[in-house]
């Protein structure tokens, strides 16, 4: 839905888009050009059919899947746009990361794991973030890219981060949110994570939280 009024007001706008249980759940929505009500260019990520966009504010909408494996999109799926490239756009997906350079057109696969939570350096594009769910445990965690995901390292082994966040004034300070109910004795709570250094190394932080899933 869409609101012109400070959220007074809401008006459907999905009435193009597929609809029912196969489709009918919208779990991301990136604006290009906010506040430039002329040249407004929304994307969405919908349940089961991928991802559409609209060039019109959202009164109509095209399919934007070429070179997507659908279907690809789950609640845990994240597409970011680029903070200066307005064509560059990123998903992640349990099928892995895909980047388009084209706004949409076409997809290329850039890292072949499953991916969840995923953050750009607002100050350094280059750079970016994901966390990784594998089956093999030791390669589970955060990993890191400075060439605009052309390659990735593992920068913390944590079978348990469910989440990422980069502070948007300082982006050497990033927060991890992990799951901190332990599988076994093993993998004791977690809690929260901390890095100043770019995501280099983590230290834990507020450690003493309650114990529901981040």
């Amino acid at each position: 839905e869409r609101s012109t009024d400070f959220g007074k007001s809401w008006t459907r706008i999905d009435q193009d888009l597929p609809q029912g249980p196969a489709g009918g759940e919208t779990t991301n929505i990136v604006i290009d050009q906010p506040g430039d009500k002329s040249t407004e260019i929304i994307y969405i990520t919908r349940m089961g059919h991928g991802i559409f966009k609209s060039l019109d504010n959202g009164n109509s909408w095209f399919n934007a899947n070429n070179g997507l494996p659908l279907p690809i999109i789950d609640r845990k799926s994240t597409l970011a746009l680029h903070p200066t490239e307005r064509n560059i756009l990123y998903l992640t997906s349990n099928k892995g990361v895909f980047k388009t350079s084209d706004g949409g057109k076409n997809w290329d696969k850039l890292y072949y794991s499953n991916a969840d939570s995923f953050i750009i350096d607002p100050s350094h594009p280059s750079t970016m973030y994901l966390t990784n769910k594998d089956s093999t445990e030791s390669k589970n965690g955060i990993y890191k890219s400075v060439n605009s995901g052309e390659s990735w390292l593992q920068v913390f082994s944590n079978e348990h981060i469910n989440e990422l966040s980069i502070d948007p004034i300082n982006p050497n300070i990033l927060y991890a949110g992990t799951n901190v109910l332990p599988h076994s004795d093993q993998y004791k709570p977690k809690g929260l994570f901390k890095s100043t250094d770019n995501g280099n190394s983590w230290r834990p932080f507020k450690t003493d939280l309650p114990h529901p899933l981040i």
